[in-house]
């Protein structure tokens, strides 16, 4: 490794090798001869604006995370959408039956084009998608909440609260009775905390509960792999070195025999399909609004629709697929049932 690239370097040095910035690129030589790996955590750059300004700086050789991840994936591990068999998914009609299934459940013509385009970035076939974001607002919009549609205060249940941010995000477009708050990383509790405070004292009536727990598919232990807004769960198997943070994880079944929601939202860092599978029980019986983040894993865009299908049925459910960041991060699937 010759150095690190960032926009604005906080440090000089890294792992003792130099960062520099877009501008003092001017002090290396060859950089021609440099191959440049564009970074994977990326929601806020496009990758193919980060291609046009490495190229624009003297790199030619620009490798993106799928053209790398197939031969680190054993040493970096899981690394949310990537897959060390892209071409497997490249398109809907070569891959697996489940993917066919999965593009004709969706409702409407954007979610079918999001897949499809979806599909082809991931493979590195559709650069430019790495700049395509939906116009709705993220989670609750006149898909899942229109205006004025709601005759009553509804319960919410948010998996994945982090700092409360979503509470208030809801609160404006809908009146709420009970908001139920999960979220186990305790780098964020306080704020969560902080934020619940600051929300109860403008919506006094809104009974909020936090919950410093996480949501699974069956009871156990977890361990929190990194903290703040990207901590991921790992379940804890007899006999599994611990190495971080233990944190309770349960079945929300459990915890809520009869309980019935509105409308719920999963964000839960690649634990959105033991989430749902965990509550079974309350989907089926309150048969709410369902936001789920589909991008943390490279099998989400199948699994978690069948998942909902399954519990929920094809009948009086429209499914929806929209694009909130960008280069696929903040893929959310929305399942809003139907009067």
């Amino acid at each position: 490794v010759a150095g690190f690239v960032v926009a604005s370097p906080a440090v000089a040095t890294l792992m003792d090798c130099p960062v520099w910035s877009w501008s003092s690129l001017v002090e290396v030589a060859n950089l021609q001869s440099l191959p440049l790996l564009c970074g994977i955590f990326n929601r806020n750059d496009p990758y193919q604006q980060l291609d046009a300004i490495a190229r624009g700086h003297g790199f030619e050789a620009m490798l993106m995370p799928w053209d790398y991840y197939p031969a680190l994936a054993s040493t970096l591990g899981w690394r949310y959408w990537l897959s060390a068999q892209p071409e497997t998914m490249a398109t809907v009609e070569l891959g697996p039956a489940e993917l066919q299934q999965v593009h004709d459940l969706l409702h409407d013509a954007e979610s079918k084009d999001l897949l499809r385009r979806i599909l082809a970035f991931r493979a590195g076939a559709d650069l430019a998608y790495s700049a395509v974001r939906s116009t709705e607002p993220q989670y609750f919009n006149d898909l899942t909440l229109p205006h004025g549609a709601q005759d009553r205060e509804l319960v919410y249940l948010d998996v994945g609260a982090y700092n409360g941010d979503t509470l208030w995000a809801i609160a404006e477009r809908a009146a709420l009775s009970r908001a139920l708050l999960f979220e186990p990383c305790q780098d964020n509790l306080q704020s969560l905390a902080d934020g619940v405070a600051a929300f109860l004292a403008e919506h006094p009536g809104v009974e909020v509960e936090i919950m410093p727990l996480a949501l699974a598919h069956r009871t156990s232990f977890g361990v929190l792999c990194g903290q703040g807004e990207g901590a991921a769960l790992t379940l804890v198997a007899d006999g599994t070195p611990q190495q971080g943070p233990l944190v309770h994880a349960v079945r929300a079944d459990d915890l809520y025999p009869a309980l019935r929601v509105d409308v719920v939202k999963i964000d839960a860092e690649g634990s959105d399909l033991a989430c749902i599978e965990g509550m079974a029980g309350i989907l089926s019986r309150s048969r709410p609004v369902v936001a789920v983040a589909v991008y943390h894993r490279d099998q989400d865009l199948i699994e978690i629709p069948r998942a909902l299908e399954r519990i929920l049925g094809r009948q009086g459910y429209r499914y929806h697929l929209r694009q909130h960041q960008f280069n696929s991060f903040d893929c959310v699937l929305y399942a809003v049932p139907q009067p």
